[in-house]
């Protein structure tokens, strides 16, 4: 083994963490329907009929899916000014 590339090793570590810190802060923007409010709401719902779910060429098995989706954001900010 050697030892000189063990020695290298905690130092790689570091030097990629290090690295890799800035890229954990993002910028993400608040959507246009969500700016100026506080509290924004989410409601979705979906239904469809699939006479084959698995594909099978022979003895398909039909089902109905129903979907809902609901989704809530609120906006709390920790300064008076928004930049």
């Amino acid at each position: 083994m050697n030892l000189n590339r063990i020695k290298k090793l905690p130092l790689t570590i570091a030097a990629f963490v290090a690295c890799s810190l800035p890229t954990l802060a993002t910028y993400a923007p608040i959507p246009a329907v969500e700016q100026g409010r506080l509290f924004t709401l989410y409601v979705g719902a979906g239904c469809y009929y699939d006479t084959n779910i698995f594909g099978a060429a022979n003895g398909g098995i039909n089902a109905r899916i129903t979907q809902a989706k609901k989704e809530a954001r609120a906006k709390i900010a920790r300064a008076s000014r928004v930049i």
